[in-house]
C-alpha cells in the first residue's frame, strides 16, 4: 500500500510542477482584474436596482399615510354630519390601510 502511495504523490507533485511552470503570474493577475472588474459591475447593477426598489417602497408608504389622513378625516366629516355609518366605514378602511402599509 505504501508503494502506491509513493507513486500517487509523485505523480501528483509531477502534474502540479508542470501547472506551475505552465502558469503565467501576469495573465493570472491580469483574469483576477478582469473577474473583478465583472464583480464591480454585477455589483453596481445590484445597488441601482436595490435603490429603485427602496423608492418604490418609500412612495408607496408616503401614499398610504396620505391615505390613512383623508380616511380619518373623512370619519370626522362624517360623524359631523352624523354619518356614524359612514365614519365607521372610513375608520375600517384606516386600519387595513395602516395595517398593510405603515
Amino acid at each position: 500500500m505504501g508503494l502506491f502511495k509513493r507513486i500517487g504523490d509523485n505523480i501528483r507533485a509531477n502534474i502540479n510542477s508542470l501547472l506551475d511552470r505552465a502558469e503565467d503570474p501576469v495573465k493570472m493577475l491580469e483574469q483576477y482584474l478582469r473577474d473583478m472588474e465583472d464583480d464591480i459591475v454585477d455589483a453596481e447593477a445590484a445597488v441601482v436596482k436595490q435603490a429603485a426598489v427602496a423608492k418604490r417602497f418609500e412612495t408607496q408608504y408616503r401614499e398610504a399615510v396620505a391615505m390613512v389622513e383623508k380616511r380619518e378625516a373623512q370619519a370626522l366629516q362624517a360623524l359631523e354630519q352624523e354619518r356614524e355609518d359612514l365614519a365607521r366605514r372610513a375608520l375600517e378602511d384606516k386600519k387595513k390601510i395602516g395595517r398593510a402599509h405603515v
